[in-house]
């Protein structure tokens, strides 16, 4: 979900949320603290939370104080899957997409290695002849994510080749 900071003395953390716009209710949801490995570093639930400008400000059970909530600061705050809503129709979460086959032109080109999240988009990151690029999950690169054959169809590619053809000059 995002960064986590220690904020006051009462042990609330600031969450820097990835998506700040998200109308997530935290309240009675287990926080697991990540490193950004992703190794587990501790839980805890979430008693209130209030809205800031780009996160939340939450206030768990297992921090009282400042020391403990400076406990995970600078690890990553995650929710289980189970906890968040289910998407609306043709929307998905990004992590969803994560190591899906990338077909081209009816053909695998790759794998989801990651993602990037921009103010202007979302993206894949994928490798394309062994380079590294990045496509839109937005018309009109991405045709088609089936989830359940765990493959994203894209229909162009064009620019972004054209691209890293001129990089390379």
């Amino acid at each position: 979900m995002g960064r986590v900071v220690a904020h006051g003395l009462r042990g609330e953390v600031k969450v820097f949320l990835e998506h700040p716009d998200s109308t997530f209710d935290w309240v009675g949801v287990e926080v697991l603290f990540e490193s950004k490995e992703g190794q587990a570093k501790s839980k805890a639930k979430v008693l209130s939370f209030r809205r800031i400008p780009k996160g939340v400000i939450l206030r768990l059970d297992a921090f009282t104080d400042r020391t403990a909530a400076e406990s995970v600061h600078g690890l990553v705050a995650c929710v289980p899957r189970e906890a968040l809503p289910e998407c609306d129709e043709g929307e998905v979460y990004l992590f969803d997409l994560l190591h899906l086959k990338v077909e081209f032109e009816g053909r695998i080109i790759g794998r989801v290695e990651d993602f990037g999240i921009y103010p202007t988009a979302n993206t894949i990151v994928t490798r394309l002849e062994g380079e590294i690029i990045e496509i839109p999950v937005a018309t009109p690169y991405v045709e088609e994510v089936d989830l359940r054959s765990g493959i994203i169809r894209v229909a162009y590619l064009e620019d972004l080749i054209n691209r890293k053809k001129k990089r390379k000059k």
